[in-house]
């Protein structure tokens, strides 16, 4: 057997054996109640076991191999993650939970990590770093304490309540503004029912007319806070900063307090129909949701602000054996880009001597900006003091014989945001309420980067800006090209994004249609569901190495999830899809997936050139299968 055989034959029995045995109890829920004090405690969790692999998941790319022919576009892991929920409730009007949640996965020691801190060789930043940590640290997922106002005031109030914490919340279907505050997918496989790992800090004011026919939520919550200590507002970040043509003075570098990403948000739901008897229902929920963040980064830390409003409305309708619904909204406000100079301090190796040395990223030492200048000491000697525009860029430095990059200096302008989204699906019960046939198609708006593609002082974007969103689908699932348990494998525009937590929901249209099979009266509960989509751009791209543009076709996927109970407490899930790229991805073929994989790779140096995977067209698999215990 030749070693690579053996190889994919060890694989294999990695996998199957990759599995605990899990010992099932029924109704395995244990709660507590205490007639005299008047309280209810519950605990809850799941304990879930599973494998998945992957083919082409990340750059649709079957052709590199490693040093040994070994696939490097591919993705093996089993995986083990734990929940476990406390609640209690207090009959005078007061109810607690907590969540904590600890992910593993099998054969890495150290697959939890901190955020990135930057590293300064001299005056140059030269990159990140973070720390692993052990993967068995349990940490909090949710925690929050809500009052029923009315209970507690003797219905003096109606029926109010009043939420503190972190705790989900979203709109809508969570495309506009969802609850997916911090997640990592990939630590749990898409068999797991859940991949949000922490929801957002908030409050929320909520409440009930009209017997329960309107209901409305107030929302507002912190994603993003420098200003917490004084190491943050007193971080000079503003060195490079031009107002009214001129750097601003040293003496107000500093960030300053006030740097606090916040987030407030409202909603409505109105039901004039409920009939759950008859499968009757009607339901409109108009939203809006308005995010001001102050430090944004396009080229530099906070070199950009930005305040989004989003404004939707969405709609649940059952009828007898029809069901559908949508979802809509509108992006308006807009981000403004400060003046900025772009010189900084960084390092090259020195040819003659192989040395490390610093010098000015956008200075150079001739008018053909040729040699860049080594760093003396003194960022101000070459600061100018005329009036400071982008009519400097690639001009001698006064009368030092140095001269500016061509792209040194970049006025100030503003991004007006005008993207769009609308999604909506149906489904029919074919036989009884077993057999479930669905339907789904929508649109999001997409656009150029208006930071790298378009010019003038105002620039409009029309891509939909979408926050903290997971969207897969609701009637028809999505394992690849929407935000789901795998990543949209499409090239990510170079620019940092506009909002801090948009996620993938932007540039696409798709159609699709799956069923699923749940038969409810069998001795055994079980679920098949098989979906096919298929994919498009909005606004098209440019073709890999030319101006053209590339087609607009994305692509197919096929995808199966399933699951069967194994007993009360023990499900067995299996998950399986195929993604078929269309001609897009043959028209950008070579491309690098992001602007990290970009900037990783290099020219050559000392005779040897460092090359890397990137974008291709080959067709994707993947597939998960697992074991989930719950009690």
């Amino acid at each position: 057997m030749n070693t690579l055989k053996y190889k994919k034959l060890s694989l294999l029995l990695l996998v199957a054996a990759s599995f605990v045995t899990v010992e099932a109890k029924k109704n395995p829920v244990l709660s507590y109640r205490d007639d005299v004090a008047g309280v209810t405690a519950q605990l809850t969790g799941s304990i879930s076991n599973g494998t998945s692999l992957n083919i082409n998941n990340s750059l649709l790319n079957g052709a590199p191999e490693g040093a040994r022919g070994d696939r490097v576009d591919a993705a093996y892991a089993s995986k083990t993650g734990i929940d476990v929920t406390a609640n209690v409730k207090h009959d005078s009007g007061i109810e607690a939970q907590a969540s904590a949640r600890a992910k593993m996965s099998w054969g890495s020691a150290t697959n939890l990590s901190t955020s990135s801190s930057s590293i300064k060789y001299g005056e140059a930043l030269i990159g990140s770093h973070s720390h692993t940590l052990e993967p068995r640290v349990l940490y909090v997922r949710e925690a929050w304490v809500k009052c029923d106002l009315g209970k507690l005031l003797n219905g003096a109030v109606g029926d109010h309540d009043f939420t503190v914490g972190m705790f989900p919340f979203s709109v809508g279907r969570g495309i506009a503004f969802g609850d997916n505050f911090a997640s990592n997918v990939a630590s749990l496989g898409f068999f797991s029912d859940s991949s949000v790992d922490q929801y957002a800090p908030g409050v929320k004011w909520s409440g009930d007319f009209f017997e329960k026919e309107l209901h409305y939520d107030l929302y507002w919550s912190v994603a993003k806070n420098s200003s917490a200590k004084l190491k943050e507002t007193a971080e000079q970040i503003y060195d490079r900063y031009i107002v009214n043509g001129a750097y601003v003075p040293n003496t107000q570098f500093a960030r300053g307090f006030g740097s606090v990403e916040m987030t407030t948000a409202g909603t409505v739901k109105w039901t004039p129909i409920n009939n759950k008897a008859e499968h009757k229902k009607a339901q409109f929920e108009p939203y809006a949701v308005y995010t001001h963040s102050n430090e944004q980064k396009v080229d530099f830390t906070a070199d950009a602000q930005s305040r989004l409003g989003t404004f939707g409305v969405a709609g649940e309708f059952e009828y007898g054996c029809v069901e559908f619904g949508f979802d809509t909204a509108v992006n308006r406000g807009s981000q403004d880009v400060f003046a900025w100079d772009r010189n900084s301090v960084t390092t090259k190796t020195d040819p003659a001597t192989g040395a490390l040395i610093q010098v000015y990223s956008h200075i150079y030492n001739e008018n053909t900006l040729t040699n860049k200048t080594i760093y003396a000491g003194d960022t101000a000697t070459y600061r100018p003091t005329v009036i400071l525009s982008e009519a400097l860029n690639g001009q001698q430095i006064g009368a030092t014989g140095k001269y500016n990059a061509t792209n040194r200096f970049r006025d100030a302008y503003k991004n007006k945001f005008k993207g769009w989204m609308f999604v909506v699906d149906g489904s029919v019960f074919v036989y009884k309420r077993d057999l479930k046939v669905s339907a789904a198609a929508g649109i999001a708006s997409g656009d150029k980067n208006p930071n790298t593609e378009k010019t003038g002082v105002e620039r409009d974007y029309k891509g939909f800006i979408s926050q903290q969103e997971s969207y897969s689908g609701k009637r028809v699932k999505s394992s690849f090209a929407m935000a789901g348990s795998l990543v949209r494998p499409r090239p990510l525009e170079f620019g940092d994004r506009f909002v801090p937590g948009i996620e993938g929901f932007t540039n696409i249209i798709f159609t699709g249609a799956g069923f699923t099979f749940e038969p409810k009266h069998w001795s055994k509960e079980f679920s098949i569901n098989p979906n096919i989509l298929t994919f498009w751009q909005d606004e098209a791209s440019k073709k890999y190495g030319s101006t053209e543009d590339a087609s607009n076709r994305l692509g197919t996927e096929l995808n199966v999830n399933s699951w069967i109970k194994l007993d009360e407490a023990l499900k067995l899930k299996a998950s399986g899809a195929v993604f078929l790229p269309g001609k897009h991805y043959t028209d950008i073929k070579g491309t690098a997936i992001s602007k990290e994989v970009a900037d990783m790779v290099k020219s050559a140096e000392g005779g040897v050139t460092e090359v890397l995977p990137t974008l291709s067209d080959s067709t994707a698999f993947a597939m998960s299968v697992g074991l989930e215990y719950s009690f």
